[in-house]
């Protein structure tokens, strides 16, 4: 019988600032570290996988090993993410950007599945999707006004704190 080790467990891991930090949780070693340009705001799992979100960037982390697997500028500095299934759903909020960037899918490997852009202009929005390959998807006009971004998923709802 095989006996178990503190290296059949994942660390923790925790953002320090501008570096994701993994501890082994049994005595608090440090087992890898991946510094950033910008403060981390938001982290998630997907799978094996850590997402670290700063600024308009994301890089994605394999838990274990600490393996930079990738890093990408999204375009738009996200307001609310979700894990679905195996992908990433990042969004910015209704505001005016300098970027039309407003939703991006990411695998769990760190690509692009799909993205979408928000076109403002004159109370009204335009939100179109693409595939990884920029080709063009669907689009939806509404009325607009700027609020904070959520997000629905099955069971899962995420949406930002109103009083920022």
């Amino acid at each position: 019988m095989r006996r178990m080790t503190d290296v059949d467990f994942e660390p923790v891991v925790v953002v320090m600032g501008s570096a994701i930090v993994a501890l082994r949780p049994k005595d608090g070693t440090i087992m890898w570290h991946v510094p950033t340009e910008q403060p981390v705001v938001r982290i998630y799992r997907v799978h094996t996988r850590l997402f670290g979100v700063f600024g308009t960037r994301v890089v994605c982390v394999e838990v274990r090993t600490g393996d930079v697997l990738g890093q990408i500028d999204v375009g738009f500095p996200p307001d609310s993410g979700m894990v679905c299934d195996q992908n990433l759903i990042l969004l910015r909020g209704g505001q005016t950007a300098p970027s039309p960037e407003a939703i991006v899918c990411l695998t769990a490997d760190g690509r692009v599945r799909w993205h979408g852009t928000l076109a403002l202009e004159d109370g009204k929005a335009k939100l179109a999707t693409f595939d990884s390959h920029g080709q063009a998807k669907s689009d939806v006009s509404f009325p607009f006004r700027g609020a904070p971004a959520g997000i629905a998923y099955r069971e899962l709802v995420v949406q930002p704190d109103l009083n920022r």
